[in-house]
């Protein structure tokens, strides 16, 4: 009879912690599966990102496992929220030649007693426990270094210990992108780039520009502007002022692997507006005319909406009339 190791969880996202613990446990417990079963809903937390994002992402990451590492998606088409006791029941009446075994942390020991019905859970499934403290239980143990990182620091931007395709879907799809402007930005600089953001999708529906590629741009494009940790991304062929731009699109091409050129020139060139694709265009009005400045920016914002390129131009002419005063 096969042996699969069920480790359940919300994946959001996966990180190579996740990975270290699968291999173990496929070692240790002589398996010759380990199942990652994503979690619909959680009693324990709220609500995060799609299950169909989740699924998408764990399956990059265990690809090169296949057929040793898989994803399952059984809980999509229970009742929420997920209960462990019900996926296991429905996997074993799916799969009757399969010994399931149910892995978890040693952490969540303290806590079994809150799973629902779980003394049915208990004698119906082997549960195998990742020894992360020094909870003491009854179940078989696995043992091997843990790597340090959390799915909340890749969400916070704290970390990148994941897949590169994985930080390259978060960031084209725009995940977690809020998280990560909330946590690093002041409330002053995350409520502009909230404001630029909605003014840039705007425009871009107006004129049929990809939503998700301008709310990229948009949401990143002053990622940097008040954290100098990104300073080895600074260009000094720039001026200062351009600094974060620089560091912005360097920091989402080489951390996040995101190749996207129009992207990439639109968040470097927001400052100048040097760059003049239709992304750089959106962004660079979003920018200077969003609603929180202190001048009237709707005649600009009307004549983009009615033509892009006009506006664009007449947003330029204006800014750089403005910096020549400010520089006399």
């Amino acid at each position: 009879m096969k042996t699969v190791v069920l480790f359940g969880g919300s994946f959001d996202p996966i990180h190579w912690g996740h990975m270290k613990i699968a291999q173990q446990a496929l070692i240790q417990r002589n398996a010759d599966e380990v199942w990652f079963v994503l979690n619909q809903t959680s009693p324990f937390k709220e609500k995060g990102t799609s299950f169909d994002a989740r699924y998408k992402m764990v399956e990059m990451m265990i690809k090169p496992h296949y057929p040793k590492f898989k994803a399952c998606r059984i809980d999509e088409t229970l009742p929420t929220p997920s209960y462990a006791i019900n996926t296991v029941e429905v996997l074993q009446k799916k799969y009757p030649d399969i010994r399931f075994e149910w892995l978890i942390g040693s952490d969540q020991i303290p806590k079994l007693h809150e799973w629902h019905r779980f003394k049915e859970f208990d004698a119906l499934v082997q549960i195998v426990v990742y020894q992360r403290d020094e909870n003491t239980h009854k179940y078989p143990k696995l043992s091997g270094d843990l790597i340090d990182v959390s799915s909340t620091e890749i969400r916070n931007g704290t970390s990148l210990k994941t897949h590169r395709s994985v930080l390259n879907y978060m960031m084209s799809e725009g995940l977690y992108l809020e998280d990560m402007l909330q946590h690093r930005l002041s409330s002053e600089r995350f409520d502009h780039t909230v404001r630029v953001t909605s003014l840039a999708l705007q425009l871009a529906e107006c004129h049929n520009v990809s939503l998700k590629r301008v709310y990229l741009a948009a949401m990143f494009h002053d990622y940097c502007k008040e954290n100098t940790d990104d300073a080895i991304f600074f260009n000094t062929q720039y001026p200062k002022a351009f600094d974060h731009a620089f560091a912005a699109k360097s920091l989402l091409s080489k951390s996040y692997y995101v190749f996207d050129k129009q992207v990439l020139k639109a968040i470097e060139n927001h400052v100048s507006g040097t760059a003049t694709n239709k992304i750089a265009q959106i962004l660079f009005i979003a920018d200077k005319c969003e609603l929180g400045r202190n001048y009237d920016s709707s005649p600009f914002i009307d004549l983009s909406m009615n033509n892009l390129n006009e506006g664009f131009k007449a947003v330029k002419e204006a800014n750089q009339a403005f910096n020549r005063k400010e520089n006399e």
